[in-house]
């Protein structure tokens, strides 16, 4: 290879000169002093030296930085010493940054210790050294270089220098295999759907097809352009499962299949499969591997639907089971109550005999026609007539024909008002001449479905009527005298104002008016010192007034009580509105107002009267501790309780109502129920108290109302009208909770149909067991009356072959005996699941071997398995009902001279089990009811069966945490796919693939 002429320098070069040593530069040359001579030789000749080299530096420099090939220095730690334009161009950096940088922090992750280990081989073997990896720039875009290596020494130690070389696709792709095997590896997988990716021996992406666009989003051109590719698509903890792929693929080894979500362009995520393959040349040498890729969203979205159905169909399992259980229960507990309320109803009855006959009310029992069937004595006693004469009677006998206009009465407010209760007071003459008032009072009294009647009671209340009539001539009489009283006093205040207006300045007035004015009442000086009191002073405290006058508080009360008279007095004197004090002398509370007198030219006077109020705040304390009392009696209760006044205004609630609702009782009082709720709900509640007010009788109503939680419940709410001692009627609200009740009928109801459907499921097993049972008996009844006949005459083969025949019914019928036995014991939970040891593989051969001796020569069964063999923990009796039904219902409803296929995956610690036929198939609109005990398509047939099997299946199943699908086609394909937890202790592969299999005939 020829060498390049370096370009002259540009512009002169400025070199530093050597150090010369003083003595030598000052030693004056002599003749004979040859060693001055000889050092000054060599010194020049070190000079020249010096320059030479210094001017190649720079032009090597300058070359460097003119080169399209990017070149760097490294250290040996791989940190970039120098750098030139190309190669700062290349990661997209200024040159003069990219010193003391990690050149490792351009390339992918999976290249970093590949590159150290790279630089360490070039520092310590001579020669050049090539190494082709993927550079990432900064701003992320990626490029395909080819690094060409050598050592060497720089200050004493050894450096690295590279030169990199941007690689086009044909450079990435010609590999060992030569352009030929690249355009073979092209053609195979240019059309191919998955997505086919090379990569050579250094991990680098040589080539990609098409596809790539359909799964990512991404063109084959974007790719390469993105950094890392495909690692960057992925999250970081995949990324490190794809990193060691990579490395096992590099090492040659087995093909490997690995499974992770990759983003796609939109930012969307997709399940994909990664098949890693090693490729190898003519020589035998490992020159890259291929990566396949392919999309499971498919499968992955069946996996879910799977987990999600085995998790529906357990929690199904749970809830149908508590259900059975708390309906069972509920069931008992009837029963115990229907016991215990034919005793309570008899003991209702004794007593409500006894309440009857010793009641001190009046008490009559009439039809509908108005005939007496039942009386008490105290309403004969009311009636003054004896028992047998007023059974059977009409009412009329009893309280002359008023008492007929009073049934009929009833009988229609009853029947037009809705009411439950008719109750009023009314005068009545007597048979035997007597008037007398009666409270009465009539309600519906239950009696069977065809007759109704109508329970009366009667009390005597002439004498609270009487009393009532003297109240109100007393009430009339006491206000005549206070309505004189009043203008009594009205024509005193006119004769006093006159007196006032008269003696405005007199003291005699003053004396006059406070003797004659009925209440305490005192004057005192501006020294609080008292000038006059009237005589109801001496009457309310025992004190004489004349011997007050002139004497301050303290002489007349006290150091304690005089003080805060003192004080009270005082400030009546600086203010001119009147004040009231509540003092509090020996035991009593009095209340007095005080107020000034001004006077002109005067000093000021204060005037007080006093009333005893000690038994008023005692009323009032007592009617305040009733309230009290009265409110926690509320408060306590479980009901929720409310009170409005006529305009729906609350008035009054108690804590259940508060703690229901959640809103504060502050903002409850004085505000209607539209300005508290919803529109919808404040509707519904003010239709039924307006119906209250206008019919002032007490209503039933269940609503439907939101807890302060947001939860409905169903209330049931009970309005009556009250009205207080001015007549103003008030509407009480009594709500109770009914929703658990409401559901405990419910269940109840869904209990009976439950206990029906159970009825029908008997019902049908006997049917089966009666028509299946019919079939071999007739079998063996046949057989054995033939070999009774002809026995003697027949061949030993005839013989064997109806004993067979007789053996093979019986083994039916035993059979159908174990499935019910072992479908009645999964039921009661008897059967419990007990876990051992095997060899699964083995097993499955086994069972698949058993059923195919008893099948037609026309119906094969295949076997294959993704491991040779797999030492598991799991109840192999389960197992065996469930392989045994799944490939005897294949072979029973298979086509003839067809295949059916016995599959086995083993995949972690979990066992996937498929039974595919083809045959008759499942109707789609009879799957759901495919695992209910004896249930059979109706496209079965004629074929035999008890409709057992795929129940028994679906238990064990169950059982085991497992999960069963099924996928069929009406005279086409059926596939059963059992999903099972196992237990592997140990298990053998001849090749991780899903494409090699076991298979045995």
């Amino acid at each position: 290879m020829s060498r390049k002429t370096l370009p002259p320098a540009r512009g002169k070069v400025q070199h530093p000169t050597l150090f010369v040593p003083a003595e030598v530069a000052d030693a004056a040359p002599t003749a004979g002093d040859e060693r001055s001579t000889r050092l000054r030789r060599q010194v020049s000749l070190l000079q020249h030296e010096y320059d030479r080299l210094a001017e190649e530096n720079a032009r090597l420099r300058e070359a460097a930085s003119l080169s399209s090939n990017g070149f760097c220095a490294l250290d040996r730690h791989g940190m970039i010493l120098a750098a030139n334009d190309a190669f700062a161009a290349f990661v997209q950096t200024e040159a003069r940054a990219l010193q003391g940088i990690a050149f490792v922090s351009f390339l992918p992750d999976r290249f970093h210790q590949k590159f150290l280990s790279f630089i360490h081989h070039v520092r310590h073997a001579p020669g050049a050294h090539a190494m082709n990896v993927p550079l990432i720039a900064v701003t992320g875009a990626e490029s395909a270089i080819r690094i060409d290596a050598r050592s060497a020494a720089r200050d004493g130690s050894t450096s690295v220098s590279c030169l990199i070389t941007r690689l086009s696709a044909n450079d990435r792709i010609e590999g060992p295999g030569g352009m030929h095997g690249a355009d073979a590896f092209r053609t195979i997988a240019e059309y191919s759907r998955d997505v086919k990716m090379w990569f050579d021996q250094d991990g680098m992406l040589l080539w990609i097809n098409k596809a790539v666009e359909a799964l990512t989003g991404y063109s084959s051109h974007e790719c390469f352009a993105l950094p890392d590719f495909p690692s960057s698509l992925v999250d970081a903890g995949d990324r490190c499962v794809l990193n060691q792929a990579y490395a096992e693929a590099l090492r040659g080894g087995e093909a490997l299949d690995i499974e992770m979500q990759m983003f796609t362009k939109t930012g969307n995520r997709v399940f994909v499969e990664l098949d890693f393959h090693p490729m190898f040349g003519a020589d035998g040498a490992q020159y890259g591997f291929c990566v396949s890729v392919r999309s499971i969203a498919e499968r992955k979205r069946m996996e879910m639907e799977a987990a999600d159905a085995k998790r529906h169909l357990e929690k199904q399992v749970r809830e149908r089971t508590s259900v059975l259980h708390r309906k069972n229960k509920a069931l008992h507990e009837e029963v115990a109550w229907h016991i215990g309320m034919k005793d309570l109803l008899e003991a209702s009855e004794r007593k409500f005999r006894l309440l009857w006959e010793r009641s001190l009310d009046g008490m009559k029992l009439v039809d509908e026609q108005g005939i007496t069937v039942m009386v008490n004595d105290a309403f004969c006693t009311l009636a003054g007539m004896p028992r047998e004469m007023l059974i059977g009677k009409p009412s009329t006998i009893v309280y002359a024909a008023e008492e007929r206009s009073f049934f009929n009465m009833v009988n229609d407010r009853l029947t037009t008002e809705d009411a439950s209760v008719v109750m009023l007071e009314r005068q009545l003459r007597m048979w035997d001449d007597r008037v007398v008032w009666l409270e009465l009072l009539a309600s519906p009294f239950p009696g069977d479905e065809e007759k109704k009647f109508l329970l009366i009671i009667a009390r005597d209340i002439t004498s609270r009527k009487r009393i009532e009539e003297k109240n109100t001539l007393l009430n009339a009489a006491l206000e005549n005298r206070l309505n004189d009283r009043l203008a009594e006093l009205d024509s005193m205040n006119i004769r006093l104002s006159a007196e006032m207006r008269e003696r405005i300045d007199s003291e005699e007035w003053i004396r006059d008016f406070l003797h004659h004015c009925p209440i305490v009442m005192y004057i005192k000086d501006a020294r609080a010192c008292m000038l006059m009191a009237n005589r109801n002073f001496e009457t309310m405290f025992g004190m004489n007034p004349n011997s007050l006058i002139g004497k301050s508080n303290t002489e007349i009360w006290g150091p304690a009580l005089g003080e805060v008279f003192d004080r009270q007095d005082f400030d009546v004197l600086k203010n001119t509105a009147p004040k009231e004090y509540l003092d509090t002398i020996n035991d009593r509370a009095y209340l007095t107002m005080k107020f000034p007198i001004r006077r002109k030219d005067l000093p000021p006077l204060v005037c007080g009267y006093v009333q005893d109020v000690t038994d008023v705040l005692a009323e009032e304390r007592a009617w305040k501790l009733s309230r009290q009392f009265f409110e926690r009696i509320l408060d306590a209760l479980g009901d929720l309780v409310c009170v409005k006044d006529s305009s729906h205004r609350y008035v009054l609630v108690n804590d259940s109502f508060v703690e229901f609702t959640g809103i504060p009782r502050e903002a409850i009082i004085g505000h209607t129920d539209r300005e508290l709720f919803d529109e919808d709900v404040a509707d519904m509640i003010a239709s039924g108290d307006d119906a209250v007010l206008e019919k002032q009788r007490e209503f039933l109503i269940e609503e439907f109302m939101s807890r302060k939680d947001g939860m409905q419940r169903r209330i049931l709410v009970k309005k009556d009208i009250y009205f207080d001692e001015h007549d103003k009627p008030f509407i009480v609200n009594v709500l109770r909770d009914i929703t658990e009740l409401r559901k405990e009928e419910e269940e109840i109801r869904a209990a009976l149909a439950r206990e029906k459907e159970l009825n029908e499921l008997k019902s049908r097993f006997v049917s089966m067991v009666s028509h299946e049972y019919k079939t071999p008996l007739t079998a063996i009844l046949s057989s054995a009356e033939l070999l009774e006949l002809f026995r003697k005459s027949w061949s030993e083969e005839k013989v064997n072959a109806h004993l067979q025949k007789i053996k093979r019914a019986v083994e039916t019928m035993i059979e159908m005996i174990s499935d019910a036995l072992f479908l009645n014991k999964m039921e009661t939970g008897r059967l419990t699941v007990n876990p051992n040891t095997f060899e699964l593989v083995s097993f499955c051969i086994m069972i698949k071997d058993e059923i195919q001796a008893c099948a037609p020569a026309q119906k094969a069964i295949e076997f294959s398995s993704t491991v040779t063999s797999a030492l598991v923990s799991v109840d192999n009796k389960f197992l065996r009902y469930i392989f045994t039904n799944l490939l005897s219902n294949a072979v029973k409803y298979s086509f003839a001279d067809t295949t059916i296929h016995f599959d086995v995956t083993i995949d972690g610690q979990k066992g996937v089990f498929r039974v595919e036929n083809r045959g008759i198939g499942i109707p789609s609109d009879q799957r759901e009811r495919l695992f209910e005990p004896f249930f059979r398509a109706p496209n079965t047939g004629t074929i035999p069966g008890t409709g057992l099997g795929l129940s028994i299946v679906k238990r064990c199943v169950d059982s085991l945490q497992g999960s069963i699908s099924v996928e069929s086609v009406e005279n086409g394909p059926t596939t059963f796919t059992v999903a099972l937890p196992l237990r592997v202790f140990e298990q053998h592969h001849d090749i991780i693939r899903r494409s090699r299999s076991i298979h045995t005939g």
